[in-house]
């Protein structure tokens, strides 16, 4: 009984929030008290989230229902909850044994509970009842509540970022939201700086709620929050152009200045998508340029806003422009020509220059080890002992893939304490290393190269490679083990294992933004090996 007036007072205080009847909690935006932040909180998450029958039967492994899409263990809550508002009419609605189950179940036991389909039906039923409802409308002003006042604690007071921070919580938890919280008031130099706009930027580069999966409802949101008129703009809308393109996917935008501005935004859409992401920041406000880099033929649309401090402007027209990605020495005739694309598309290597690949010259191990470490997704190295003497600089573009490299076992150096990072890198030095980071299996079978002696380090990795279709050697009879083993090589190998049976390890995702493949140039053939 004492525990039924605790709630019944709970839900009491609640609605009396939201109608307005209490004092405001502490937000330090003077010009919205809480109840006016929880009720457009309120509202959007509503949008974004499902109606009172919402039942999710399998939702990421638990079952989500209602019009905040409780999960799991807390779907359990919500239901025992509207089971004792109305004990009869739940039993009636559920059926006995489900009903008998939501009742006596534990706290925590359905963290992976689905639901099939009748069981769905019968607890749409119940979540619609008066009963239902009022308890959803309770748990969710409870539960938005708290994430406002998460956000209040941290020490953000601008009303509307407040309010997307309440969304962001409803979707990802606490910790992602108090995640990209923390990374916008590192931009923006304390949390009570945190604008709007500055922690939408933060959630699109954030390692879980920036993924595609979300960028439609983060963007649909900040929309939202926009319209409502909660944030002062002051500053000029700039006017946006394309200065120029490039075959490599370099889009050079200008745009006019906005007078007192201190950074610009520049957002990008492709295709016939309305989803804009953050494609970058300029910060300056007397700096009026952007080179954008795309890695796929299309159609590019962009908009820029303006900031100062924790005001901006209004958005830019949009201004499209329709890419074709190509180098002026890589014909579509070439054999290699899907495999530069591929790499250019996966961020693995790009151009020499704008118009140039050069698919003839020398690919050094310093590029060739990083271009694997893209490939497997740029790891962070696990220690930073450094065990070659001829690489010193931390800063170089190669400096984290050699690291990964060597405590991986993909390359062992090129002698016992050197690395030999401007050496072009031979053939069997490639396959070697392409055969270690895949961890390949040793094979009997026969190859037709007579360059290749059976005793040499890299054999069992130009048997995998021509058995996996990864080679095919530069002759019916040879390999050529021993040459410079080229960018267009390079390419070829790399594209041929991610596309083999040889390759099961996940997503083909890199990215870096070393945009030149460094600028060594080779300094001759390595015929001691890679070992």
């Amino acid at each position: 009984m004492r525990q039924r007036w605790k709630q019944g007072l709970a839900l009491v205080l609640t609605l009396c929030l939201c109608a307005g009847l209490l004092p405001a909690t502490a937000s330090a935006d003077a010009n919205r008290d809480f109840s006016e932040i929880l009720n457009a909180a309120l509202t959007i998450i509503y949008t974004n989230e499902g109606s009172y029958g919402s039942v999710n039967a399998d939702d990421n492994g638990a079952v989500s229902v209602g019009k905040l899409q409780w999960h799991g263990n807390r779907a359990l809550s919500l239901l025992k909850t509207i089971c004792e508002a109305n004990a009869e009419q739940a039993l009636e609605l559920l059926g006995e044994e489900l009903y008998n189950e939501i009742v006596s179940a534990a706290s925590y036991a359905w963290s992976s509970r689905t639901v099939d389909s009748t069981e769905k039906a019968a607890i749409s039923a119940l979540l619609q009842t008066t009963e239902g409802q009022a308890a959803q409308d309770a748990l969710a002003a409870a539960n938005v509540t708290n994430y406002i006042e998460h956000g209040i604690s941290l020490g953000i007071v601008s009303a509307d970022a407040l309010v997307y921070f309440a969304d962001i919580e409803n979707n990802g938890g606490s910790g992602a939201s108090k995640r990209i919280a923390t990374s916008a008031a590192e931009t923006q130099g304390s949390f009570e700086e945190v604008t709007l706009l500055s922690i939408y930027n933060a959630t699109l580069t954030d390692s879980v709620l920036g993924k595609s999966l979300y960028l439609l409802r983060r963007y649909r949101t900040y929309t939202y929050c926009r319209n409502l008129g909660w944030t002062t703009t002051t500053l000029e809308t700039p006017t946006l152009s394309v200065a120029s393109t490039s075959t490599n996917g370099s889009i050079t935008l200008t745009w006019t200045q906005s007078a007192g501005a201190d950074a610009y935004y520049i957002y990008r859409a492709s295709g016939t998508t309305s989803a804009y992401t953050l494609a970058g920041t300029v910060s300056g406000g007397s700096v009026t340029t952007y080179t954008d880099t795309v890695t796929e033929d299309g159609t590019y649309t962009y908009r820029i806003i303006a900031c100062q401090g924790v005001s901006q402007s209004g958005e830019s027209e949009r201004v499209s422009v329709t890419v074709e990605i190509g180098f002026s020495d890589v014909s579509e005739s070439d054999y290699y020509h899907d495999a530069v694309f591929w790499a250019l598309k996966n961020g693995i290597t790009y151009g020499t220059t704008d118009t140039t690949f050069s698919p003839g010259q020398p690919c050094t191990r310093a590029q060739f080890v990083t271009f694997l470490w893209r490939l497997a997704g740029e790891p962070e190295p696990e220690g930073t002992e450094n065990p070659f003497t001829d690489v010193t600089d931390t800063g170089t573009y190669y400096y984290k893939a050699m690291l990964w490299a060597y405590e991986n076992e993909v390359t062992y150096g090129f002698s016992e304490d050197t690395f030999g990072p401007n050496r072009a890198i031979t053939r069997e030095q490639a396959i070697a290393m392409v055969y270690r980071y895949a961890e390949g299996e040793q094979l009997s079978v026969e190859i037709p190269f007579t360059d290749v002696d059976e005793s040499g380090y890299a054999y069992a990795a130009i048997v995998w490679a021509y058995y996996y279709g990864i080679t095919a050697g530069t002759s019916d009879t040879t390999f050529s083990p021993s040459s410079p083993c080229t960018r267009a090589q390079m390419v070829s190998f790399l594209y041929r294992f991610v596309n083999s049976e040889a390759y099961d390890d996940g997503e083909e995702t890199a990215n870096d933004e070393e945009t030149a493949d460094g600028e060594e140039t080779a300094d001759g053939e390595e015929t001691v090996g890679d070992n």
